[in-house]
């Protein structure tokens, strides 16, 4: 099974579906914007799927294309598409606007920063000295890479 569910509009699940789209029977979403963030991409794929004598199906929308051209169906899809492209673009106003809002209102955004204990910072140490790799380290010391990356490097000063 593929998953494609990055915003981005070049997401590898979809361009593994899609080149590999001769050896399926079609494609079955859950919903539309699953399969397309943006109306030309959309189309783009449904175009392709199509061409190719396969079905497509958007199973919250209950929109299902056969391999036969319905222009009803194109139609449709150029609603529903619209309709999800809009929706992406207000959810991304709407994250934008929360964080300056957040901002102006003087919020920390970002991770919390774990402040390390010299227990902590001396196991790193040690570690590194027999030998481990950084993620190891990271893994049995339970802090992050970057955190043992730059106790190792001397980024993060002794701790008394």
């Amino acid at each position: 099974m593929n998953l494609a569910s990055e915003a981005k509009a070049n997401r590898s699940g979809l361009r593994s579906i899609m080149s590999n789209l001769d050896h399926l029977d079609g494609i079955l979403v859950l919903r539309l914007d699953r399969f397309g963030r943006f109306l030309r991409g959309l189309l783009e794929n449904l175009n392709t799927v199509h061409a190719r004598g396969k079905f497509f199906e958007a199973i919250d929308q209950g929109l299902k294309i056969s391999e036969k051209r319905d222009p009803m169906n194109d139609f449709m899809l150029a609603i529903l598409g619209t309709a999800t492209e809009f929706e992406r673009e207000l959810i991304s106003e709407r994250a934008r606007d929360g964080l300056a809002r957040a901002k102006k209102e003087g919020t920390k955004l970002g991770k919390r920063t774990q402040k390390k204990t010299r227990d902590q910072y001396l196991n790193v140490l040690r570690l590194k000295e027999q030998g481990l790799t950084i993620r190891e380290i990271s893994q049995r010391t339970n802090l992050g890479r970057g955190s043992v990356y730059n106790i190792i490097s001397g980024k993060t000063k002794r701790l008394a």
